[in-house]
Protein backbone atom coordinates (compact mmCIF):
# COMPACT_ATOMS: atom_id res chain seq x y z
CA UNK A 1 0.00 0.00 0.00
CA UNK A 2 1.39 3.20 -0.95
CA UNK A 3 2.07 6.15 1.68
CA UNK A 4 0.10 9.37 2.04
CA UNK A 5 3.25 11.28 0.79
CA UNK A 6 3.64 9.03 -2.01
CA UNK A 7 -0.11 10.32 -3.97
CA UNK A 8 0.03 12.48 -6.52
CA UNK A 9 -1.24 16.29 -5.72
CA UNK A 10 -0.46 20.17 -7.11
CA UNK A 11 0.58 23.17 -4.46
CA UNK A 12 -1.08 26.25 -4.29
CA UNK A 13 0.64 28.68 -2.35
CA UNK A 14 -1.21 31.03 -0.36
CA UNK A 15 0.05 34.05 -1.97
CA UNK A 16 -0.95 33.40 -5.28
CA UNK A 17 -4.56 32.28 -4.33
CA UNK A 18 -5.28 35.61 -2.50
CA UNK A 19 -3.55 37.47 -5.07
CA UNK A 20 -4.22 35.73 -8.20
CA UNK A 21 -6.64 33.22 -8.55
CA UNK A 22 -9.51 34.31 -5.45
CA UNK A 23 -10.44 37.51 -7.81
CA UNK A 24 -11.88 34.77 -10.39
CA UNK A 25 -14.43 33.09 -11.09
CA UNK A 26 -15.73 29.54 -10.41
CA UNK A 27 -14.79 28.60 -14.04
CA UNK A 28 -11.12 29.80 -14.78
CA UNK A 29 -10.54 28.80 -10.85
CA UNK A 30 -11.66 24.87 -12.00
CA UNK A 31 -8.93 25.69 -15.14
CA UNK A 32 -6.47 26.26 -12.35
CA UNK A 33 -7.42 22.50 -11.11
CA UNK A 34 -6.99 20.65 -14.41
CA UNK A 35 -3.80 22.75 -15.16
CA UNK A 36 -2.34 21.83 -11.65
CA UNK A 37 -3.50 18.18 -12.82
CA UNK A 38 -1.65 17.80 -16.01
CA UNK A 39 1.31 19.64 -14.20
CA UNK A 40 4.15 17.07 -13.17
CA UNK A 41 6.58 19.33 -11.89
CA UNK A 42 9.10 19.70 -15.70
CA UNK A 43 6.66 20.25 -18.07
CA UNK A 44 5.65 24.28 -17.41
CA UNK A 45 5.65 25.40 -20.86
CA UNK A 46 4.79 21.94 -22.66
CA UNK A 47 1.36 21.74 -20.70
CA UNK A 48 -1.63 20.12 -23.33
CA UNK A 49 -5.00 21.83 -23.49
CA UNK A 50 -7.49 22.26 -25.80
CA UNK A 51 -10.83 24.51 -25.18
CA UNK A 52 -13.00 21.30 -26.10
CA UNK A 53 -11.17 19.55 -22.77
CA UNK A 54 -11.48 22.71 -21.08
CA UNK A 55 -14.67 22.86 -21.80
CA UNK A 56 -15.46 19.48 -20.66
CA UNK A 57 -13.40 19.47 -17.75
CA UNK A 58 -15.67 22.45 -16.69
CA UNK A 59 -18.99 21.36 -18.25
CA UNK A 60 -19.87 24.06 -19.81
CA UNK A 61 -19.70 25.34 -23.93
CA UNK A 62 -16.29 25.96 -25.93
CA UNK A 63 -17.10 29.48 -25.83
CA UNK A 64 -17.41 30.03 -22.04
CA UNK A 65 -14.25 27.74 -21.64
CA UNK A 66 -12.19 29.88 -23.94
CA UNK A 67 -13.74 33.01 -21.88
CA UNK A 68 -12.25 31.16 -18.79
CA UNK A 69 -8.69 30.67 -20.94
CA UNK A 70 -8.93 34.47 -21.77
CA UNK A 71 -9.82 35.29 -18.31
CA UNK A 72 -6.79 32.97 -17.22
CA UNK A 73 -4.02 35.00 -19.34
CA UNK A 74 -5.37 38.11 -18.71
CA UNK A 75 -4.68 37.82 -14.61
CA UNK A 76 -1.08 36.56 -15.55
CA UNK A 77 -1.86 32.79 -14.43
CA UNK A 78 -1.01 31.33 -18.31
CA UNK A 79 0.37 31.79 -21.02
CA UNK A 80 0.11 29.84 -24.84
CA UNK A 81 3.76 28.51 -25.67
CA UNK A 82 2.54 26.84 -28.81
CA UNK A 83 -0.93 27.85 -30.26
CA UNK A 84 -2.87 24.09 -31.66
CA UNK A 85 -5.26 24.25 -34.37
CA UNK A 86 -8.13 21.66 -34.96
CA UNK A 87 -8.17 22.75 -38.12
CA UNK A 88 -4.83 21.46 -39.51
CA UNK A 89 -5.50 18.36 -41.05
CA UNK A 90 -2.31 16.81 -41.95
CA UNK A 91 1.65 16.79 -40.95
CA UNK A 92 3.23 16.82 -37.39
CA UNK A 93 1.07 19.58 -35.70
CA UNK A 94 -2.77 17.66 -36.89
CA UNK A 95 -4.85 18.48 -34.05
CA UNK A 96 -2.96 19.69 -31.60
CA UNK A 97 -4.24 21.09 -28.55
CA UNK A 98 -1.91 24.51 -27.38
CA UNK A 99 0.73 23.88 -25.31
CA UNK A 100 0.70 26.51 -22.14
CA UNK A 101 3.01 27.81 -19.17
CA UNK A 102 1.77 28.55 -15.95
CA UNK A 103 2.96 31.37 -13.71
CA UNK A 104 1.23 30.53 -10.71
CA UNK A 105 3.35 27.61 -9.98
CA UNK A 106 6.94 27.80 -8.30
CA UNK A 107 9.38 25.59 -9.79
CA UNK A 108 11.84 23.65 -7.70
CA UNK A 109 15.27 25.51 -7.62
Amino acid sequence: MKKHTDAQHGRLYFDVIDTMIEPLGCGPTRLCVLFLRRYNGSNNGAIPLSVREAAAWCRCGPATALRYLNELQEAGLIEPVALGSFHIKAGPNKMMATTWRLHFVKEAA
